[in-house]
């Protein structure tokens, strides 16, 4: 009873890391961007970050559906053929969006 407590104890805390690993590294992109912006707004001005936030912002309305849930279904297919295929199939309607 008492190893699977461990067990259990070292794959929440390796879960906790991982979790911990993937969001530090998101924070820390974060805030480079927030520390440079001032920088790109001296160079660019602020009509042009403003135009560029906002194409940005566009684009990742739009990729997030340019995929149909095709990406999903790349981790579900069991073989390498089919895998293939979806993986082809989402780059063309990602591409044509």
């Amino acid at each position: 009873m008492e190893r699977k407590l461990d067990s259990v104890k070292q794959k929440q805390s390796s879960m906790i890391n991982n979790v911990l690993k993937i969001s530090g590294g998101t924070l820390f992109g974060q805030l480079i961007s927030i520390a440079t912006l001032p920088i790109y707004t001296r160079i660019f001005g602020a009509t042009i970050i403003g135009n560029w936030t906002l194409f940005t912002s566009v684009v990742i309305i739009v990729n997030t559906f340019s995929d149909l849930g095709l990406s999903n279904a790349i981790m579900v297919e069991e073989t390498e053929d089919d895998t293939k295929k979806i993986i082809f199939n989402n780059n063309n309607f990602s591409f044509d969006i």
